[in-house]
Order: C-alpha cells, then sequence, then structure tokens
C-alpha cells in the first residue's frame, strides 16, 4: 500500500489531478462526480468499493440526488 503524503507532496499530486481539490482541514483530497441516474452513480460506486478494498483503503464517499 502506498504511504500517506506530506501536505506539499499532495498539492504537487494535485496539479496533475484536474478536478480534485485538498480538503480544508482534513488529509484528503476530493472531487464531485454527477452521474445521469441512480444505476449510474450506483454501478460507480461499487466500482470504487471493490479498487479500495483491494488497496487497504477506506475512501469516505457520499451520495446527493439531484432534481
Amino acid at each position: 500500500m502506498a504511504g500517506k503524503l506530506s501536505a506539499e507532496a499532495r498539492k504537487t499530486a494535485l496539479q496533475a489531478l484536474p478536478g480534485w481539490a485538498e480538503v480544508s482541514g482534513r488529509d484528503a483530497i476530493a472531487r464531485t462526480f454527477v452521474f445521469k441516474d441512480f444505476n449510474e452513480a450506483f454501478g460507480f460506486m461499487s466500482r470504487v468499493a471493490l479498487v479500495a478494498t483491494r488497496a487497504a483503503s477506506r475512501p469516505r464517499t457520499s451520495t446527493l440526488r439531484r432534481p
């Protein structure tokens, strides 16, 4: 498993990750994804969960339904 990045290394790495940003007050990065419907969003979240499990990572995820 990869080690935790320092704040400086995280800022440098973010330059190559369009759409991602640091989370204020946490050692974390975040990005918002928008999907056309629930099925597409659920499929994405399931794929993220599988990759995270293999990487022994526990990403914080949330969903929001917009009208």
